[in-house]
């Protein structure tokens, strides 16, 4: 059965990639739809598809590609309009399809938060001057992307 998810994901999500992730997992997940930079700095996402393959694609939203650090994603569920066909990823300034709806204006069905993440103790190590714990860095991922290899470095704590 069709369904159609509207995404407002919001934190540090420009400039990581996370506009190109959701295309390569929209077009592999045959979902039709579009993804923007809002002038806010969110990205803003239409789904339409089979639910199932929509839920895999915002289980992403919620986290994002290495180097985003989202902090909400807000889904609105919707009657699908079925007239999108393939995924784009709309300039910031493009004209909207009909009335689209800002973050503030849509009533989500769904709000997930991210909840700051402390690393656990065996990630620390002992600061040389003066015996502080404090957290490891991060190893470097790699990941593949439409066949480009793609690599991040975790965050420094």
């Amino acid at each position: 059965m069709a369904s159609r998810a509207h995404v407002i994901i919001s934190g540090s999500v420009k400039g990581v990639f996370f506009r190109g992730t959701i295309r390569s997992m929209a077009k592999m997940l045959k979902l039709a739809g579009w993804a923007k930079n809002t002038a806010d700095g969110k990205v803003e996402a239409v789904f339409e598809g089979e639910k199932e393959d929509i839920d895999q694609v915002l289980e992403f939203c919620k986290k994002g590609p290495p180097g985003a650090a989202v902090d909400t994603t807000i889904v609105k569920w919707e009657r699908p309009a079925g007239r999108l066909e393939g995924f784009e990823i709309k300039s910031a300034f493009s004209e909207p399809e009909g009335k689209e709806e800002t973050a503030e204006e849509i009533r989500a069905e769904e709000i997930y938060t991210a909840a700051p993440v402390e690393p656990p103790a065996e990630e620390k190590e002992e600061k040389e001057s003066g015996g502080e714990m404090v957290p490891k860095k991060r190893e470097k991922k790699t990941f593949v992307v439409e066949g480009e290899v793609l690599e991040e470095e975790g965050p420094e704590w």
